[in-house]
């Protein structure tokens, strides 16, 4: 059962014109950063790193064992963008009739919709449990 939960959010994007990376982060407990920075090293710095992310107040915690999970996702994709891309897998833009084939495609095709996940990459992590 969660007791508390807490988030970070890094959306980076690339300028091609000025060639440097826009990071705007979002977390709990603080306001919204937009900052910029010319290396890869600096993106992976504030986006990579977290330091000081408020959990819980440890006011509102009795007595007992705990431990902290978390799941980091990269480039995660929206329940709405897969369902997007499940449609436009069994019927892509511009056709509205089954044509000839399309049976054997759709099936041949959904061995692999079937393993689209949440992200491109998922890490999660529990740690031991601790008495407070």
């Amino acid at each position: 059962m969660a007791l508390a939960a807490t988030y970070k959010t890094c959306r980076v994007t690339f300028d091609l014109w000025d060639e440097i990376y826009r990071v705007e982060i979002t977390q709990t407990g603080s306001a919204d950063i937009a900052t910029y920075s010319p290396t890869l090293e600096g993106v992976l710095r504030r986006c990579g790193e977290v330091d000081r992310l408020p959990i819980v107040a440890r006011a509102l915690l009795a007595s007992g064992t705990y431990y902290l999970a978390g799941i980091v996702e990269v480039n995660p994709v929206s329940p709405d963008m897969i369902e997007r891309i499940k449609r436009w897998v069994s019927r892509p833009a511009g056709s509205s009739t089954a044509a000839s084939g399309d049976a054997l495609f759709g099936s041949f095709v959904g061995l692999f919709v079937a393993r689209i996940g949440t992200a491109d990459r998922q890490v999660s992590f529990r740690t031991q449990s601790f008495l407070l």
